[in-house]
């Protein structure tokens, strides 16, 4: 199961940062044919992540549990639709594709950064 979470994960991280590089050329350039795609992969990355995280509360939480720590995550998880309103007001201030490259630049990193962890994890059990 460990080596079929990275993998899944390596994939959420590779579609999260394709598509926010992808949103962040369609800006740039303006064009709605990037910014459909990025759609599409940032929704592939979405869906990736959200059934990862669907199967670590699923293993995780004790059967009791099982229904509150669902809809916790859920919960959670819907907040990162309010993420368009603080681009939107930083933009004002900072040039909108400056923003979606940090964003790109943040997925990478944290995608790096959680993989190393879990094998240093995964190391460390063994």
């Amino acid at each position: 199961l460990q080596e079929r979470l990275c993998t899944q994960l390596r994939w959420g991280f590779v579609f999260c940062t394709l598509g926010l590089a992808l949103g962040t050329a369609a800006v740039g350039l303006q064009s709605m044919t990037l910014g459909l795609m990025a759609c599409a992969v940032l929704g592939m990355a979405y869906g990736v992540c959200q059934t990862i995280g669907m199967q670590l509360i699923a293993r995780l939480s004790p059967p009791a549990q099982l229904g509150r720590s669902t809809a916790i995550y859920q919960t959670l998880t819907y907040l990162g639709y309010l993420a368009p309103l603080p681009i939107a007001a930083l933009s004002r201030h900072v040039p909108l594709p400056f923003i979606l490259l940090a964003l790109t630049v943040a997925a990478a990193l944290t995608g790096v950064w959680l993989l190393a962890q879990l094998r240093h994890l995964a190391h460390a059990r063994a």
